[in-house]
């Protein structure tokens, strides 16, 4: 029964790997992209600067939360921090939706299919902080005990 759980979290973890590999590729092309773009004099980016600092602050968290997940660190062992950083995440990203729709330039359709896929992207993102919250909410459990 030991030897099957162990399996079962191997792989599990091996899932939050490959999702930090990607988060931390995604983050750093980011910040890459930012940089280059402040660069193009027509470009005017579409998010506030407060938006823009909170969504890579908070990006750079789950990048920091999926490297725990995925290899079972824990630094900040506070679960309402984490559950914090994943609200603040979502409606930082929902925020910026929103602004790009005010820039204009989209039709009604296309609005409705970023916003799914914005949703279905997000969610695929938060898997691996949920996951460091679940763990972390584990270890507050069993220090209580």
């Amino acid at each position: 029964m030991s030897e099957e759980k162990s399996l079962i979290n191997m792989k599990n973890r091996f899932i939050y790997k490959a999702l930090f590999t990607v988060l931390m590729i995604l983050n750093i092309h980011d910040v890459y992209a930012g940089y280059q773009l402040s660069e193009v004099p027509e470009y005017e980016p579409s998010n506030p600067i407060i938006l823009s600092i909170v969504l890579w602050l908070s990006n750079s968290l789950i990048v920091f939360a999926a490297f725990g997940a995925a290899f079972k660190k824990y630094w900040i062992v506070n679960f309402k921090f984490w559950c914090s950083v994943v609200l603040i995440d979502v409606f930082a990203s929902g925020f910026s939706v929103y602004f790009e729709f005010l820039a204009g330039g989209y039709a009604e359709d296309e609005m409705i299919g970023v916003s799914l896929v914005t949703f279905v992207v997000l969610c695929v993102y938060l898997l691996a902080p949920l996951r460091y919250c679940q763990d972390i909410r584990g270890l507050c459990l069993a220090r209580e005990k």
